[in-house]
């Protein structure tokens, strides 16, 4: 079962999963989903409770109509503020290829709301804040 939280106006659904005292935000790549992550949180799920974001403009979180909704940075605002509604911080901030450059841009700008970064599969484009 997935739960939604209202965001910067947004909707976002999210999958919480396990029951750890360490805190971990799973951030999919581009064209992917939350459902992405589960078998790691599965993983995780004795020592961590993760939390897993679609993020903003896909599956079922808003459909944004406006290219800058895209823009990593502004994901990277939402995704701090999801951390901060729920008073997760500092978290373990794990991200798959745009999830990954996510993480760096928040990591980067919010400081305090990451304990640990891991990235993999980092999208470099060339064009920082944007994929289009």
């Amino acid at each position: 079962m997935c739960d939604t939280v209202q965001i910067n106006g947004y909707f976002i659904t999210y999958k919480k999963i396990g029951r750890g005292a360490k805190k971990a935000v799973l951030l999919h790549g581009w064209g992917a989903s939350k459902s992405w992550w589960l078998p790691m949180a599965e993983g995780l799920a004795e020592t961590h409770t993760c939390y897993i974001p679609d993020l903003l403009g896909f599956w079922e979180s808003t459909k944004p109509t406006k290219r800058e909704a895209f823009h990593i940075e502004h994901q990277a605002n939402i995704v701090a503020n999801l951390i901060r509604q729920f008073d997760l911080e500092p978290v373990y901030l794990i991200g798959h290829s745009m999830g990954g450059m996510i993480g760096v841009t928040l990591a980067h700008h919010y400081p305090d709301l990451v304990d640990r970064l891991a990235v993999f599969n980092l999208v470099v484009t060339g064009r920082c804040g944007s994929f289009f």
